[in-house]
């Protein structure tokens, strides 16, 4: 009948979970809606500190839009597909490649933060096919990055990870890939033809976009780091 969301709970929270939480509201806002991308940029890394409790009339109501914004976003895409009948699903952004990510760095990973590096390595991937410019994707790395959420995890050093996440990922769409890819910010589209030469490409951008982040540190506190790129 009714969802009631009460932010003072997330007072609680350290600041690593809810970064990891934001992953999740950064997902809809690359693949549905600049607006909240905006609002993240502008307001993400204070409500980290503000642990969401609106301690200003500013953040009281960027930490309403935020949260608000990214519910009905879902629900858009949830609410006629409950039965999953269609698997082309904008919402699996972010989650072709964290579900082995994350379950091959347990511990150091919480779950938004594989979803993270997912969408850092997409975010990289639709660059490199023209549907994100080099500014774009600078905006969406360093966004990631003042949120406290890492760009890399040694996990993507070992050979073949993300070939057998992508397999693993066709697996469970009925055979084919149906990989949600970024077009600009805000929007997106399906793709069925991504190869292991593409993601070696893209694994390379990635490293070198992390490094000049800082992030070349190992695992600590939601910031992932160190190792080579395949």
């Amino acid at each position: 009948m009714a969802t009631f969301v009460d932010r003072s709970f997330l007072g609680t929270l350290d600041a690593r979970h809810l970064s990891n939480g934001l992953a999740e509201i950064l997902k809809m806002a690359l693949i549905k809606s600049a607006e909240l991308f905006g609002l993240l940029e502008d307001f993400g890394p204070l409500l980290i500190e503000d642990r969401f409790q609106g301690s200003t009339p500013a953040l009281e109501t960027a930490a309403r839009r935020i949260v608000s914004e990214a519910i009905h976003l879902m629900l858009e895409e949830l609410q006629p597909n409950l039965w999953e009948q269609c698997l082309e699903r904008c919402v699996d952004y972010g989650h072709t490649f964290s579900p082995t990510i994350e379950m091959e760095a347990l511990p150091e990973l919480l779950h938004g933060e594989a979803v993270a590096v997912d969408m850092a390595l997409t975010t990289v991937m639709g660059r490199i096919r023209g549907d994100v410019t080099e500014h774009q994707a600078q905006h969406v790395l360093a966004l990631m990055d003042r949120l406290r959420l890492p760009l890399w995890t040694d996990v993507l050093a070992r050979p073949g990870i993300l070939d057998g996440a992508l397999a693993d990922t066709v697996r469970h769409r009925d055979g084919q890939q149906r990989l949600p890819l970024p077009v600009g910010i805000g929007h997106h589209r399906f793709v069925n033809d991504v190869t292991p030469e593409e993601l070696n490409a893209a694994l390379g951008e990635l490293d070198a976009a992390r490094r000049r982040t800082g992030q070349d540190i190992g695992p600590v506190a939601g910031l992932v780091g160190a190792g080579e790129a395949a």
